[in-house]
C-alpha cells in the first residue's frame, strides 16, 4: 500500500468576481507578510480545475480554431515528464450547447484535472457535475473533507 503524501502547497484563493485565484499572503509581525502554506487539498483542486491544460490533436476547439496557440495550455507543462499535462480541459466546453453530453464531458473533464493530485498523494477525489441554472454546470471536488466548488458556463 502506498503511503499517503500530505498536502502542503501555496495557498490560494477563489475570486469568482474575476474568475481568477489570488495567492494568499499571510500576515506577519513585521508587518509585511509571508506567502501563505495551505495543507489541506483545496489549493491543489482550484489548480488543477482552473488551469488550462492543452487541447489533444483531436478536440473540436471552440471557434474552430486552428493555430498552434488556441490548443492553450499551461506553461508548466515544459517541466513534467513527457506526455504529462496539468489542468483541465473544461476550457473547450464555453461555447457548448447546454446538453445532458455537455455535463457528462464537464465530469470527464474534471476527472481529468484531478488524476495526478490523486496519484500524487493517494486519495481518491469525489466529484459531481450538474446544472444548478439553466446554462451553468456545477461541479464539485472533494477529498478528506475538503470541499472545493467551481461552475462552467455551456452557451
Amino acid at each position: 500500500m502506498a503511503a499517503i503524501v500530505p498536502f502542503s502547497t501555496t495557498q490560494v484563493a477563489y475570486r469568482a468576481s474575476h474568475r481568477s485565484c489570488d495567492l494568499q499572503i499571510a500576515p506577519t509581525a513585521a508587518g509585511r507578510g509571508t506567502v501563505a502554506i495551505d495543507t489541506t487539498p483545496a489549493s491543489e483542486m482550484l489548480l488543477a480545475a482552473g488551469t488550462d491544460r492543452r487541447a489533444r490533436a483531436d478536440d473540436d476547439l471552440p471557434g474552430g480554431g486552428t493555430a498552434p496557440l488556441s490548443r492553450r495550455g499551461f506553461q508548466g507543462d515544459v517541466y513534467l515528464p513527457a506526455g504529462q499535462r496539468a489542468g483541465s480541459r473544461m476550457w473547450l466546453l464555453v461555447r457548448a450547447n447546454s446538453t445532458e453530453q455537455t455535463r457528462l464531458n464537464a465530469l470527464s473533464y474534471a476527472a481529468e484535472s484531478m488524476a495526478a493530485l490523486e496519484a500524487r498523494h493517494n486519495v481518491s477525489v469525489d466529484i459531481a457535475a450538474q446544472y444548478v441554472r439553466p446554462g451553468m454546470i456545477g461541479i464539485t471536488y472533494a477529498v478528506n473533507g475538503t470541499r472545493v466548488a467551481t461552475a462552467v458556463t455551456p452557451s
